[in-house]
């Protein structure tokens, strides 16, 4: 739920109930959630193989949906493993997300949830795909954003990795 003085706490509770059509608590509740910071995040990789700078190939592109707020992290490789860790570090800055989502497959995704769990026990992540085509439309985005910045970077520069 997001920060609210006393005094409009009423006003605000009173908005979300009109929001979702008199539900009661229980959907009240989810609606108020939603707008929660790193409650859901999506990850997803940008293949910089053609372009790479010594052994980093990928860039780890990490999106909270409610701010639209975007981390990038190199990576040697898309494994499991190294996601996993540069996942943590983001997590142990900013906390861990309610829902992670990625589009790399099922099983990808389960491994990377799997690895985090054992390093950090506690750890709970649903993994869920994007509902929308919208939200998995701005993740993609912002890699179309990330990727032209680069290269309009290196042009500038004069790097061909």
């Amino acid at each position: 739920m997001p920060n609210v003085q006393n005094a409009d706490l009423f006003d605000v509770l009173h908005e979300i109930h009109l929001s979702v059509g008199h539900g009661g608590r229980n959907r009240m509740v989810a609606e108020a959630k939603k707008n929660e910071l790193n409650r859901r995040c999506q990850v997803d990789l940008i293949d910089m193989q053609t372009n790479s700078d010594g052994d980093y190939m990928m860039i780890l592109v990490y999106q909270d949906h409610l701010t639209k707020f975007v981390q990038l992290h190199p990576l040697q490789s898309k494994t499991a493993e190294e996601v996993s860790k540069t996942l943590l570090v983001i997590f142990c800055i900013f906390g861990s997300p309610s829902i992670l989502q990625s589009d790399n497959g099922r099983e990808f995704a389960n491994r990377v949830v799997k690895n985090l769990t054992q390093v950090w026990p506690g750890l709970k992540i649903v993994y869920g795909k994007p509902r929308h085509s919208q939200v998995q439309g701005s993740v993609e985005c912002a890699n179309q954003d990330i990727e032209k910045m680069l290269m309009s970077w290196m042009a500038d520069v004069n790097c061909q990795k």
